[in-house]
């Protein structure tokens, strides 16, 4: 029932490959309004996925993925849960039924396989308090944008 938006554009991935395609899905905004009023204090929004993390750089236990995006990231208009890629439901390998495609940042940020999508007050109370799952392996810099 949500506003439905599209655009198109290029993944280029840190690990040498690139893709253009179309994004369809609803923006975060509009997804987060469906929650009510941002909680006082609230200051990023965490997406958690049903997906694993690869393994850890410490060699612990695989875990769900996550992310966390300031409310600026987060209010982008490019910043969607998208469903469809290319006019098509997405695939299960690029996280079907939906995924987080944050356009700004780089593709670590963009969780597949959603399971929530919820405020809260600071990133440092998640995982190890980094930002993310791949923030927490130091696999990757604390800052996800491009």
């Amino acid at each position: 029932k949500l506003p439905q938006t599209s655009y198109i554009a290029t993944h280029t991935c840190m690990q040498g490959w690139s893709a253009t395609s179309r994004w369809t899905g609803v923006r975060l905004t509009d997804l987060l309004a469906e929650l009510g009023p941002r909680p006082d204090g609230a200051n990023f929004v965490l997406v958690e996925s049903y997906g694993l993390a690869q393994k850890m750089i410490d060699n612990r236990p695989r875990e769900p993925f996550y992310a966390a995006f300031d409310l600026d990231t987060a209010g982008e208009d490019d910043s969607i849960l998208a469903y469809e890629r290319n006019g098509k439901p997405l695939d299960l390998y690029l996280g079907a039924p939906a995924r987080v495609r944050v356009e700004s940042n780089h593709g670590y940020k963009m969780v597949k396989w959603v399971r929530s999508i919820s405020w809260v007050a600071d990133y440092a109370d998640h995982g190890d308090g980094r930002g993310g799952t791949r923030e927490d392996s130091a696999l990757q810099a604390f800052n996800g944008r491009i």
